[in-house]
Parts: structure tokens; C-alpha cells; sequence
């Protein structure tokens, strides 16, 4: 926790004003009139408005607040946000605290215009002495990229609500990366992807002991897991029977991203349906290259042709999915075409037998020598490109391959926003299946 060093900034909500008013006019009155007992009466009215003021300042003095922000953001799910709120003070409590949040979204590097942050609050009704009380606040957040939170502030309007305090925490700014939207891929792509070719190393089923796609059901042997047991099937047989699964053999996969767009169109519609497939296809990248990364071995190498050219490459593994979600996050499209280079880049250390996944925001040609010049005069990567599977998001059939609906991945994302209440009801739970 920070040491406040704000001072408390006093405001006259709207409701006051009316109350302000007539203190006026009585005033006023009192002056003109030479009346006494309107005197007195303007002074019993400014009474409880100095008397708020400085209860309002003795609320709000010293007092410390800190945030919780999760560690995983996507949009649409819910993010919980804890406040811990401290009153270090030996005497006086405080009471009717309402902590202020915002979110502000990083605009796109060459936008002008400042985004409209998104407020949040929470409420606090009493803080001992010497106590520490926590709140949280719960929404979503619909953008991936990166968001400025904060500064904090606390306010207060007791005791009888006409003057309003401020304080504004210091150093109370954070950071937060929201990673791109995770749908689910559908069989008809996995099939696409494993679908047998000539000199394809990766296309062989093998039955393993890893857990993967499921294969089929084989006798109980020793050192298998509880989790494996079918028990449906082992009540039938009258003997244990577990589950077995495909075994994925290690393949090199290469995804390249094309956010190139078409020079801004006349028709608006136009523009922001382009816009609409920029967020579809890095939603779609991220989503294989989660789905990958759970699923297989081998490297993966991302390649990302937008307003900064990215290259991202590395062994399978969370770490690498964490990477490349967090430069998705940051992707742009842009109007020059950067696909060409990233293309040779990315495929220097590729071989025949590794799998290229080509995505785009518009239809890409492959076959078009003069625009992948580079990449069609070296003999290794135009065999690579040959076999590339191209995916435009803008045709009819993408539905096919790719959906917003819940995946395995996202399933578990709730709970990890969940309480600390929560959460420790989860881990007791799981003991008990265990």
C-alpha cells in the first residue's frame, strides 16, 4: 500500500445547490431586511454545511487502498477486480466510501482520438480503526489490448450527504493486457490440418499413453491414472477398462497472420467489415495456437504481417502461448502488405514436412509469383508454400473451421476471477474427488 499524500479536493454535489440557494437568499434577506432571526437562521443552515466539510476531510485522511487485478483477461469474460481499503488512524472511523475505478484503452498507434474510459465503483459502509476492509467490482471489457487503470480514487458525502470529498491515491496507475478472443475449432478443421500428404511425417496415428485425442478403450494396466477409467464401459465388461488416447507426434507448425486490408474504401460499411475480420482472424490465430500448444509437440512458429511485423517462435509449451497471445493482443492492421517478408522470415527454418497455415483478412494467391517472389525462387520454401493450407475469414465456409462457442480453454477462466472464498471451496472440492 501507498501513504496518501493527496490532499482531499471538496465539491458541492447537484444536490446541494438547492440548499446552497436558499442559505443565499436568506442571507440576502437578513442583510436587506435587518432581520435577526433570519440571521440567526442562515447561520444554523451554514452550520451543518462547515460541520460536513470537516468530517468529510477527517473521513478521507490517511487513508490507504490497493487493487487486485487477475492475471488473465479476454474479452467478454467476467473480470472481478478486488479493492482492499486501510484506516491506519487511532480514532475515527470511516464510513459511506466509494472507491472509483476506469479502464482506458491504448487507441491504435496513429489515432488521434482519446478513448472513452470505462468507470467502475465500489462501495465500503464502515472502516474500522486500524482495519483493513476489502470490496471488489465485477464487468467486461470487450476489447482486447491494453488498458491504463486507475488512479483510484475514494469519496465520501457523510455525515448528512451536502459536501462531497476526493482523495485520489498515488500511484495507484496500472496496467492491464487483454488477450484476444479464444473460440473453439471445429473437426472439420482438425481434419483439414491432419489430412494425409505425400512425404507428411505427421499424419501417422499411434496409440500412446498420453492423453490426447481420444482413440479407444484397452484392459487396465499398472501405472495408469484413475482419470483414465471408463467406468460406464468397466460396469459392462465386469473388469476395469481405461480410456486411450492418440498419440501426437511432434510436428513443426507454422501459422502466419495476414492483417493486410484494402485501401480504405469509399463505403463505410466496407471498412468496418474489414475491421470486423481483423478481429476474427487474430481471434482464430490465437485459438489454433492455444489449441496447439495443448494438443502437440514440436515448435511453433508465429508470424504476424500487420502495422509491426512480428515473428514469434519457440517449442509448444504455456510460456509460448502466453507470448503469442500477448503480441496478438498488440496486432494491427495495416494498409501495406508485409505479408511477402514475414512469409520469408518465418519460413528460413521451416522443412518440407512441417505444416504452414496461411490466415488472412482478404483472399491471399498463393500461387502469385510475383507478389511471394522471395519465397517461390529458393526451391525448399516453394515446396513448403505448395503444401500451405490458406484459411481467408472472409469466406463462406470459415464457419466451418471456427466458432466463438466455449472451448475446454476458456471453461476454467470464471474461476480463476472467482473470490478468494471461492476458490478455496474449488480446491476443497477437488480434494474430495481425489
Amino acid at each position: 500500500m501507498k501513504s496518501l499524500k493527496s490532499r482531499c479536493q471538496i465539491s458541492i454535489p447537484k444536490e446541494t445547490f438547492g440548499y446552497v440557494l436558499i442559505v443565499i437568499v436568506i442571507i440576502s434577506g437578513a442583510i436587506i431586511r435587518e432581520i435577526n432571526l433570519l440571521i440567526i437562521l442562515s447561520g444554523l443552515m451554514i452550520g451543518p454545511l462547515l460541520v460536513s466539510w470537516q468530517v468529510v476531510r477527517m473521513t478521507l485522511s490517511r487513508l490507504e487502498c490497493k487493487r487486485k487485478l487477475p492475471d488473465l483477461a479476454y474479452p467478454g469474460e467476467l473480470l472481478s477486480v478486488g479493492i482492499q481499503v486501510k484506516n491506519p488512524r487511532k480514532r475515527l472511523d470511516s464510513w459511506g466510501l466509494t472507491v472509483h475505478d476506469q479502464f482506458v484503452r491504448r487507441p491504435p498507434d496513429g489515432v488521434a482520438v482519446k478513448p472513452k474510459p470505462t468507470k467502475a465503483k465500489a462501495f465500503l459502509s464502515t472502516i474500522k480503526t486500524r482495519s483493513t476492509e476489502s470490496t471488489s467490482y465485477r464487468g467486461r471489457l470487450w476489447q482486447r489490448g491494453r488498458y491504463t487503470v486507475g488512479p483510484l480514487q475514494i469519496s465520501t458525502r457523510v455525515p448528512i450527504g451536502l459536501i462531497q470529498g476526493t482523495i485520489t491515491i498515488p500511484d495507484s496507475t496500472a496496467q492491464l493486457l487483454v488477450y484476444p478472443k479464444l473460440g473453439v475449432v471445429s473437426k472439420h478443421w482438425k481434419d483439414l490440418v491432419k489430412m494425409d500428404q505425400v512425404g507428411q511425417r505427421t499424419s501417422r496415428r499411434n496409440q500412446g499413453q498420453l492423453e490426447g485425442d481420444f482413440y479407444g478403450l484397452r484392459g487396465w494396466r499398472t501405472g495408469d491414472s484413475q482419470r483414465w477409467i471408463h467406468w460406464r464401459s468397466s460396469a459392462k465388461r465386469n473388469e476395469i477398462v481405461v480410456k486411450q488416447f492418440e498419440q501426437s507426434i511432434n510436428q513443426n507448425f507454422v501459422l502466419l497472420l495476414d492483417l493486410t486490408l484494402n485501401e480504405h474504401p469509399a463505403d463505410s460499411s466496407e471498412w468496418r467489415a474489414q475491421l470486423d475480420r481483423v478481429e476474427l482472424a487474430i481471434s482464430f490465430a490465437a485459438t489454433i495456437v492455444v489449441d496447439h500448444c495443448r494438443r502437440n509437440g514440436g515448435n511453433l512458429i508465429l508470424g504476424i504481417a500487420g502495422h509491426s511485423p512480428m515473428i514469434v517462435r519457440g517449442p509448444a509449451s504455456n510460456a509460448l502461448v502466453h507470448e503469442s497471445l500477448e503480441v496478438l493482443a498488440d496486432a494491427q492492421a495495416t494498409t501495406t502488405d508485409r505479408l511477402p517478408t514475414v512469409m520469408d522470415d518465418a519460413m528460413t527454418a521451416v522443412s518440407m514436412d512441417d505444416r504452414v497455415v496461411i490466415a488472412s483478412v482478404n483472399p491471399v494467391n498463393l500461387q502469385d509469383t510475383d507478389r511471394f517472389s522471395q519465397v517461390w525462387n529458393d526451391v525448399r520454401k516453394r515446396r513448403t508454400l505448395t503444401k500451405a493450407i490458406g484459411v481467408d475469414v472472409s469466406h463462406s465456409d470459415f464457419d466451418r473451421w471456427f466458432s466463438y462457442e466455449e472451448s475446454e480453454y476458456n471453461s476454467g477462466k470464471e474461476q480463476h476471477f472467482a473470490s478468494e472464498k471461492e476458490l478455496m471451496s474449488a480446491l476443497e472440492m477437488e480434494k474430495v474427488r481425489q
